[in-house]
């Protein structure tokens, strides 16, 4: 009885993988990514002399500016019964001091496919988070990024489509050095025995992308 009853339900539960309308595919965006960088001088001590004046090299500041860059973006996923889509994405965007971040993030996204009109455009929201990677002058450093996205694809034949989206990400990524007991002359300005830090991070970004999806 026992066997029987592991039987039908595994018969159950394959006729109800089988009945899901499952999709793959892979996808290509034009991505537009502008992010909020703030970078961070932290001097900690030592002396600067510039022009027979001596300061003491101790204090903070920090400058905030936006890097933008236009690459493409990866994407491999799967759709679920035209409503849930479900992937992974890549992008790849150059900064400024021939800086570079990495992002790779899982997406889900709800496609409202029962609002498709005449043009059968079919809209969706969703969100995603994962993993960013900082490579600056400086030096190199990681961080977590979360967000969330909202757009629509206009299919162009059974098998391909176009995607429109804006996201808007946030992020902990940063990197930094420290350096100590710096000496030296550099124009008109002598340093003895300084001390400090130097940080880069990225806080927040707004992506735009437009890209062609092909469904196998």
């Amino acid at each position: 009885m026992k066997k029987s009853f592991i039987l039908a339900s595994l018969i159950a539960a394959s006729t109800s993988m089988m009945a899901t309308n499952l999709e793959y595919f892979g996808g290509v965006d034009l991505s537009r990514a502008d992010a909020d960088v703030k970078d961070t001088i932290n001097l900690t001590g030592g002396t600067l002399n510039l022009g027979g004046t001596s300061y003491n090299t101790i204090g903070s500041e920090s400058m905030s500016y936006s890097s933008k860059d236009t690459s493409p973006a990866y994407k491999l996923g799967i759709i679920l019964d035209e409503t849930h889509r479900i992937y992974l994405k890549y992008g790849k965007y150059d900064g400024e001091n021939s800086s570079e971040m990495k992002i790779t993030t899982l997406n889900y996204d709800y496609m409202f496919s029962n609002l498709k009109n005449e043009l059968k455009i079919v809209p969706y929201i969703g969100a995603f988070l994962g993993h960013g990677k900082l490579e600056t002058e400086v030096g190199d450093g990681s961080g977590n990024v979360y967000g969330l996205d909202a757009g629509f694809v206009v299919p162009i034949t059974k098998n391909i489509e176009f995607d429109f989206n804006l996201a808007y990400m946030k992020s902990n990524i940063d990197t930094s050095t420290n350096w100590s007991n710096i000496n030296g002359s550099y124009g008109n300005a002598t340093l003895t025995n300084v001390s400090g830090s130097y940080d880069v991070e990225v806080r927040n970004a707004t992506i735009a992308n437009f890209g062609i999806n092909f469904k196998f």
